[in-house]
């Protein structure tokens, strides 16, 4: 039997088998058991066998791997199938578990409509993923949706919950006397008493350091994420959370020179290089710095469109017309209906006095805001200009 490595170090025979799907293997990548043990074939040999044995159907349901591939690549249109995926309850949980998180990358209507929905799902899994999705909710239906969820017979999940709601805790559950304000503390402390049960891992500290922040506690925050850095030295989210902890305080020099270690740390980190950018780009005399930050964190994550979108900004500032372009069009290409990446575009051509290319995303902006007349106006302008209308 192959054999797997297993926390990096513990090498072990892995007896498990799957179902084979060479053919998977040749569409998007995935493993599958006849390569790990027929290293010197080729998964298409694999994919040919498996024809020639069993003939060209598979077994339905069709692989969920398509559509997780799909999302992965930020496809358009893969939010229908990631709620199928996730509504399906003949799937094992850890399957709708995963579409669930994935279609929290959308922050489309379904993403709620669904995540509330999953809330009272029989699996475990599902509802903490559920939870996760919600947090960002406005403060009243946060409460709503999630409070209920502290009374949840599966620990993993009200703990959840508990993170959740702790970014409400100094306005809503200040009054510990008070019957929601009580379980709130209640489960809250369920969740650092298990935090500190492993304080032996960096992550644990970075959490009771988010936990501190929502409960504006921002010593104790400090506190944690330099404990989390003690711990783990090249513990890079530590030292990005402490940043932007230190930018809000006002203290953007010790902002940087974190920042700084964390690129250091992490090179290729996209998010790292991304918050450097960010912070330097305040600066109009920095710029140049910015864009090189910002234009390692775009290519490190070309999914991303709000980095797309920031480099292509930097490149424009700088009158860099062709990197920006580039960058303002990745950004469009991944979120399509996203009003500024769209004004950007327009803003980029008028600037270029690039007309035509101008005038379909000038529609395509007064389409997404119908009842805002200026638009209707730049949108004969830029025809004017590209059409010589009169």
């Amino acid at each position: 039997m192959p054999t797997k490595t297993y926390m990096g170090v513990d090498v072990r025979r892995d007896h498990s088998f799957r179902i084979p799907r060479p053919d998977l293997t040749v569409r998007i990548g995935t493993p599958n058991t006849c390569s790990a043990c027929h290293k010197d074939k080729t998964a298409q040999w694999a994919a040919d066998k498996v024809v020639e044995w069993y003939g060209p159907k598979r077994p339905d349901p069709p692989p969920f791997a398509l559509v997780f591939d799909a999302a992965r690549k930020h496809i358009p249109g893969v939010e229908p199938e990631l709620a199928k995926l996730v509504l399906d309850i003949k799937r094992p949980a850890i399957v709708r578990a995963t579409a669930l998180m994935q279609l929290g990358q959308y922050q489309s209507s379904s993403l709620i409509e669904v995540s509330i929905k999953m809330l009272g799902d029989a699996e475990a899994l599902v509802r903490i993923v559920a939870v996760r999705n919600l947090e960002n909710l406005p403060p009243e239906r946060l409460e709503a949706r999630l409070g209920p969820m502290l009374n949840d017979p599966v620990r993993s999940v009200r703990v959840e919950a508990a993170r959740a709601l702790s970014q409400l805790a100094p306005t809503r559950y200040s009054d510990k006397s008070r019957a929601k304000a009580k379980l709130f503390w209640k489960v809250l402390d369920e969740y650092r008493t298990g935090q500190y049960g492993l304080a032996d891992q960096p992550g644990a500290h970075l959490n009771l350091a988010v936990i501190y922040e929502n409960l504006q506690q921002p010593k104790k925050a400090i506190e944690s994420y330099e404990t989390a850095i003690d711990v783990e030295p090249t513990f890079v989210p530590a030292r990005m959370n402490l940043a932007m902890l230190r930018a809000r305080q006002g203290d953007s020099p010790e902002a940087e020179r974190l920042l700084r270690e964390a690129v250091k740390l992490a090179p290729t980190m996209a998010s790292a290089n991304y918050s450097l950018g960010l912070l330097l780009a305040e600066n109009p005399t920095r710029l140049k710095e910015a864009a090189k930050f910002l234009g390692i964190a775009a290519r490190n994550d070309p999914g991303n469109s709000r980095m797309q979108y920031n480099y292509g900004l930097s490149m424009q500032r700088l009158g860099a017309a062709v990197e920006a372009e580039r960058g303002l069009l990745a950004a469009f290409k991944l979120e399509p209906r996203n009003a500024d990446f769209v004004n950007a575009l327009v803003i980029f051509y008028s600037q270029q006095m690039k007309w035509r290319n101008a005038f379909p995303y000038a529609q395509l902006l007064a389409q997404l805001n119908p009842n805002d007349p200026r638009l209707r106006a730049q949108v004969e302008f830029i025809k004017r200009n590209a059409f010589n209308a009169p």
